[in-house]
């Protein structure tokens, strides 16, 4: 996360061109649902297991009706969901400095923001857990990513900037191994998947065609104008991107940073229906407009 020399976020500050800042912090139950779990506990309730028998103590009653006989504990007998308890973590939100923003143009500061929490991948609940905390980094610093715990400063400066390689469009066969040539753990089906999305996207005839990375992430994308711009990350590709701004700026942003921008300066299309068909009126009207 960038902090510009004029910026506060929280017990966050800049005072006289000099960054100072609380190292660390237990969020507020003001700041949200998840702030107020971290204090106070919170249980899952596990609707995709199958129900058990549960005793629900109804509380004491008196025997016969008279409580100078005495009284007994009542049980009411249930099919439930199963469910897991988690106690007040008091979970802290720890600040690392890693120093000014390596850029002429813009004038910040870089520090990272993680919980004070390990998380192991064994875990049954691991991935309840890594959910919870990604939304508590979420909802206090606005940004979240996953890092192994051995992270060092350098592996997360360098996911924070996209590094752009962007290419006229050649033939179809260099334009894929190009593309699909730095993947990792490709499949026939992600190949598959790129190859559909590559001869769409270059139906559109773009001027040039990009390529980024930003640590194991990459992204594919097409160039139309200076400012539009149609990208997609191709480890999930769940979405395209279609982004409205001068693209030279782009790659001054964190990936973060790109997805969360005003909703006026981009469009999210997932793949699902007739996407082709609106990724083209989208591009076709702003080109029109354009001219």
């Amino acid at each position: 996360m960038i902090f510009k020399t004029t910026n506060t976020l929280g017990s966050t500050s800049s005072l006289n061109d000099i960054l100072s800042f609380n190292d660390e912090v237990i969020p507020e139950r003001r700041r949200g649902r998840y702030s107020k779990k971290n204090l106070d506990g919170y249980k899952i309730t596990h609707k995709d297991r199958p129900k058990v028998l549960k005793s629900i103590y109804m509380g004491e009653k008196p025997i016969f009706g008279d409580w100078s006989k005495g009284s007994f504990s009542q049980y009411s007998q249930r099919m439930v969901y199963p469910t897991t308890e988690f106690p007040p973590q008091e979970l802290s939100i720890k600040a690392q400095y890693l120093g000014p923003v390596n850029d002429a143009d813009t004038e910040g500061y870089n520090v990272r923001f993680f919980v004070d929490d390990l998380l192991d991948v064994n875990d049954a609940l691991f991935e309840y857990r890594l959910l919870f905390l990604l939304n508590l980094l979420q909802e206090n610093v606005f940004g979240a990513d996953v890092f192994s715990s051995d992270a060092s400063a350098s592996d997360f400066l360098s996911s924070l900037v996209v590094d752009w390689e962007i290419f006229p469009p050649g033939t179809r066969d260099s334009d894929l191994n190009r593309i699909i040539g730095g993947l990792r753990s490709v499949t026939p089906e992600v190949i598959a998947t790129i190859t559909a999305r590559y001869d769409f996207i270059t139906s559109l005839n773009p001027t040039d065609l990009i390529l980024g990375s930003s640590g194991m992430r990459r992204y594919f994308g097409a160039k139309f104008d200076e400012n539009l711009v149609a990208f997609e990350n191709m480890t999930y590709g769940n979405a395209l991107y279609i982004l409205f701004e001068d693209w030279t700026t782009l790659s001054q942003f964190s990936r973060t940073e790109v997805l969360n921008r005003p909703s006026d300066q981009y469009v999210r299309i997932k793949h699902q229906g007739a996407w082709h068909d609106k990724v083209r009126h989208i591009i076709q009207n702003k080109l029109s407009r354009n001219l």
